[in-house]
């Protein structure tokens, strides 16, 4: 990820739109941010990590998105960040965000909430750019895939913020732990640890269960172990092929005896029977005569019923020849009454149209008053229109010459404004210049102050050279001295193998040094022996001392380079300061004081003239908009004038159309209402008399229609009446009736007729049932006699009473014996499964506790990650690390476990090569902590990008105190940064040291001003 383009608006201490162009660094890949504090250097990280992710650098915990809205902006600009940026291959993205925020109402006083908004596209040349996600929550969750960071990895990565990384550097191994699983999100192997922890707990506890299980069943079915409840099972089963063997036996006895009953059982019923359906058919016969009456009354009551329609009919007809005689009468009687009224009706309606033609003519008056009617609403409507024009043309002229001194007024001002900018500009000074000068001037003090500190380095160091010097030359002393014993023991070990040499001589032997065979004088003893192990001692000891003298002779020529270089520098330093170097620093910080004081007057001038010319700016704006409404105004006087003479002229018109008695208001009003309401009146009375006259020639017509209607009513039933009385008696003649009252006394009703018909049919069925049963008794009893069944129930009942008992028992011992079985299924169930759970907690359990960090290192599974991750910074941290320290320092892990209650393994120690010790980070000094901080913020920087899914980010920001730093180090931390951006990484410095200002061309400068700060490129 490199960026391109940050735009920012109303952001910060930037009022309006500042844009930084990262693209006027060309091949600038290290370049220095500068400016006073509280300048916005920092905003920039704070506008990045905004667009991005919609939180401020110093992330949830610090400033959020709306609190970062400046205080210099205008009420209506919006707080808004634009984030141009590359990612991979030639891919480019455009981030946008604007916090939530305030606003004035277009309309009206108060303000307006707007919510926060976000969007991210892919920007192409050859297309429009794509939208790719919208909305704050997508937006963040788009640019988190495509980066593979979250903010706070992204703020560890790219942007290393003050205190930050020094903080990672001397955090405990609890703390650097939770900053590392957030970096690396190894959250994942912690979850592991934790789910083989659970699983062995659920396999021990459901081991303990299924053993409780077990226990309970056991003791439920009184057993001590599952073979004894396996031994009682089988003994039951036994015992239940004995009972259903007994069972069988009595079942076949009381089968045979169950037989023998129910045949004795069976004849004495058949017997019994024959004896039942005979009484039945004797009552039966004895009722004989009294159904023959039932039967003829029920035929009399049949032929009854078929005349008794054509009797009921001929009543009926009867009834409605009297009710249609009645109709007719009062039919006629209406008729007579509608005649009357209608009579009336006419004669009303002729008077009523005597009237019209007076009507008639108060008609034709009123259309010509409503005529005038409109012509009198145009004069109304003219004459305040023309009253309306006639103040607007007032009005007009009024705003007229108002705009007119307006314009001569913001003339005068700019005239004035002119004068002051002229005179400002008379005054106002090179700031450039000034500025150059107060450079050399801080350069040549922060020379002065390196000559002072350089002289008192070589105080300072002059004794341990000296020191060193001395420790030297007492070394080499010591060596002197053993090498000179070491020669005394020589020349005693030399006298020594003489003497061994000697005693090996005889007389005629050559001796093996010189050959000779007489040997006169032999050496025969020596005073003081030498071994060979002394001489072997003295050379172990004098290989020490000369190789302590090596380690103290080199760090004798180290500190002899330094104090060289010290004064070499000084020199040099001296060199630079040339003529300049007899100015006393006291003369030299007056002169930079003056010069701040210029370049603050003379900046708050440029201020002064930058703040005229937007005044004068806004003053000719303002007159040429004073100028156009000055001619719109002017033009609509001219238009005023031209309304009133127009509406003029048409009330003129409209007065000669409209007699004067009718413009007077209400008058021409008043004359139309009355003629309309004679006119409504005489329509009124006209519709009510001719609704009338047609009420009463329609009821004449109904009464009438009725009144032939009803004749014919007559007519019809009395011609049904005689054909209905005809049928009656033609059917009576012909039955066996006597006469009308023989008929009447016959009649049943149907129900009466149903009952009495259904008695006689279920009699005749029952006799025939009756008879029917007793011929088919009297064959089934013959042949047979009656049995004695108390002694067969008997004898029945003892066999059943012993098979109950048999399926009783067998009942018992199966029920029994089905729980047991049962209880067996599951004891051996739960003794598989305890088994099982064995084996499974033999292997997982022991990994659980290796991963939990019950082992001898007590490093858990996710401990153990976070140390390797650990060690791939630390690999990487060290190599710059000893690049910066002239290969002196290097960073490893603490691998030693101090406390056996806790874990471990994640504290860092610092190893000086030169020396072999180790010691704590936390006892560095400033400037070795910052190289030792900044080199594992660099090492992390690479580690969590390697892990980041593959995602380069080549661009890093590094805000932290480079003024702890000696120039020697900072040289080596500037080499570093140079081979990080020679590499193709972006690096941005925030800092104040003079040294870094002259070493790095490109620069971001941040200035200050009155009204918000800005910012531009210098390369």
């Amino acid at each position: 990820m490199r960026p391109l383009n940050l735009t920012l608006v109303a952001f910060g201490p930037y009022a309006g739109e500042q844009v930084f162009d990262f693209t006027e660094l060309g091949d600038h890949n290290l370049f220095l941010i500068t400016g006073n504090t509280g300048s916005g250097k920092t905003t920039m990280f704070d506008a990045m990590s905004v667009a991005l992710f919609g939180e401020s650098s110093a992330g949830q915990n610090g400033r959020q998105a709306r609190d970062l809205r400046s205080d210099f902006a205008q009420a209506g600009t919006l707080t808004e960040v634009t984030f141009d940026f590359s990612l991979g291959r030639g891919k480019i993205y455009r981030a946008y965000y604007a916090p939530e925020q305030e606003r004035p109402k277009k309309k009206g006083d108060g303000l307006i909430k707007i919510n926060a908004a976000a969007s991210l596209h892919a920007i192409s040349l050859q297309a429009p750019p794509e939208l790719l996600a919208e909305g704050v929550r997508s937006t963040k969750e788009k640019i988190e895939s495509l980066l593979g960071l979250d903010a706070h990895q992204f703020r560890q990565v790219v942007m290393l913020a003050q205190g930050q990384f020094r903080g990672l550097l001397e955090a405990d191994s609890q703390s650097r732990e939770k900053i590392f699983e957030t970096l690396f999100g190894t959250q994942y192997y912690a979850q592991i640890e934790r789910i083989l922890k659970e699983q062995a707990a659920d396999i021990q506890r459901l081991h303990r269960e299924s053993q409780g299980k077990l226990q309970t069943i056991l003791e439920g079915t009184e057993s001590a172990t599952l073979q004894e409840l396996k031994d009682a099972v089988l003994w039951q089963q036994g015992q239940l092929d004995q009972l259903q063997q007994a069972e069988k036996a009595a079942e076949e006895v009381t089968l045979v005896r169950q037989q023998a009953f129910d045949a004795g059982k069976s004849n004495n019923e058949k017997i019994n029977q024959l004896a039942t359906t005979r009484l039945v058919l004797q009552k039966l016969q004895d009722q004989a005569d009294s159904y023959k009456t039932k039967k003829d009354h029920l035929q009399r009551a049949e032929m009854a019923a078929h005349i008794l329609p054509y009797y009921q009919g001929r009543n009926t007809r009867q009834v409605e020849v009297s009710q249609a005689e009645e109709r007719l009468k009062k039919n006629r009687s209406d008729a007579a009454g509608a005649k009357v009224k209608l009579e009336l009706a006419v004669a009303a309606m002729k008077q009523i149209q005597d009237k019209r033609p007076a009507i008639e003519e108060k008609n034709r008056q009123r259309l010509t008053l409503e005529g005038m009617q409109v012509k009198l609403e145009q004069y109304s409507q003219s004459c305040r229109d023309l009253k309306a024009a006639e103040q607007h043309r007032t009005t007009s002229r009024h705003n007229y010459l108002e705009a007119k001194s307006d314009l001569d007024s913001l003339r005068q001002t700019m005239r004035d404004f002119r004068q002051k900018l002229v005179e400002q500009r008379h005054n106002d000074q090179d700031l450039d210049a000034i500025e150059a000068a107060g450079k050399a001037v801080r350069s040549l003090i922060d020379t002065h102050k390196d000559i002072d500190r350089i002289r008192q380095e070589i105080e300072d160091h002059r004794s341990h050279v000296n020191l060193a010097s001395q420790t030297v030359a007492n070394r080499k002393n010591e060596i002197n001295k053993v090498k000179q014993e070491q020669r005394q023991k020589l020349t005693v070990w030399l006298s020594d193998q003489a003497v061994r040499i000697a005693s090996t001589l005889e007389v005629g032997q050559p001796c093996p040094v010189c050959g000779s065979l007489e040997h006169p004088n032999p050496n025969r003893h020596s005073e003081h022996s030498i071994t060979d192990e002394q001489l072997s001692d003295l050379d172990e000891k004098l290989a020490r001392i000369e190789d302590l003298l090596e380690q103290e002779q080199q760090t004798l020529n180290r500190l002899q380079d330094e104090q060289s270089n010290r004064m070499t520098r000084k020199e040099t330093l001296k060199q630079t300061l040339g003529d300049e170097n007899n100015i006393p620093l006291e003369q030299l910080v007056q002169q930079r004081e003056a010069l701040k004081l210029s370049y603050q007057k003379v900046s708050a001038g440029k201020n002064i003239i930058k703040n005229l010319e937007e005044q004068v700016d806004t003053l000719e704006q303002r007159e040429v908009q004073t100028d156009k409404t000055l001619e719109q105004l002017q033009s609509a006087a001219q238009l005023a004038e031209a309304e009133v003479t127009r509406l003029s002229t048409i009330v003129t018109a409209l007065e000669r159309d409209i007699a004067e008695p009718y413009r007077q208001p209400g008058v021409l009003l008043q004359q139309l209402n009355h003629l309309t309401q004679q006119i409504e009146a005489f329509d009124h009375e006209l519709q009510q008399h001719d609704e009338i006259h047609q009420t009463a020639s329609r009821l004449y017509t109904t009464t009438k229609e009725k009144v032939n209607g009803a004749e014919q009513d007559v007519n019809r039933c009395e011609t049904a009446l005689s054909d209905a009385s005809s049928d009656y008696f033609s059917r009576l003649n012909t039955s066996t009736f006597i006469d009308e009252a023989d008929f009447l006394a016959a009649i049943l009703q149907e129900e009466a007729r149903s009952e009495l018909k259904s008695s006689i049919e279920s009699y005749n069925a029952a006799l025939a049932l009756a008879t029917a049963n007793y011929k088919q008794a009297e064959m089934a009893a013959t042949g047979i006699y009656p049995v004695d069944l108390e002694i067969l129930q008997q004898s029945l009942e003892a066999a059943s009473t012993e098979y109950n008992r048999c399926i009783e028992e067998k009942v018992t011992l199966q029920t029994t014996l089905e729980a047991r079985t049962k209880e067996l299924a599951r004891a051996q169930q739960e003794q598989k499964a305890i088994d099982r759970l064995d084996i499974e907690y033999h292997t997982l359990g022991r990994i659980a506790d290796v991963a939990n960090g019950n082992n001898n290192r007590r490093t858990s599974f996710h401990r153990f990650i976070l140390q390797t991750l650990l060690d791939e910074v630390l690999e990487v941290a060290s190599r710059r690390l000893l690049k910066m320290t002239d290969q002196k320092f290097y960073l490893s892990r603490d691998e030693g476990l101090r406390d056996a209650r806790k874990q471990a393994g994640l504290d860092l120690i610092l190893t000086d090569t030169f020396t072999g010790t180790q010691r704590s980070v936390k006892s560095l000094s400033g400037g070795e902590g910052f190289l030792a901080a900044l080199s594992l913020a660099l090492g992390l920087s690479e580690v969590v990008q390697a892990h980041a899914g593959g995602i380069r980010l080549d661009t890093i920001f590094i805000d932290e105190g480079f003024g702890s730093l000696d120039p020697a180090a900072l040289d080596q931390v500037i080499d570093v940064l140079n081979s990080l951006s020679g590499e193709g990484r972006l690096v941005g410095i925030i800092s104040h040291v003079p040294e870094l200002k002259q070493q790095i061309g490109a620069q971001l400068q941040v200035q200050q001003g009155l009204n918000g700060s800005t910012a531009s490129f210098r390369v």
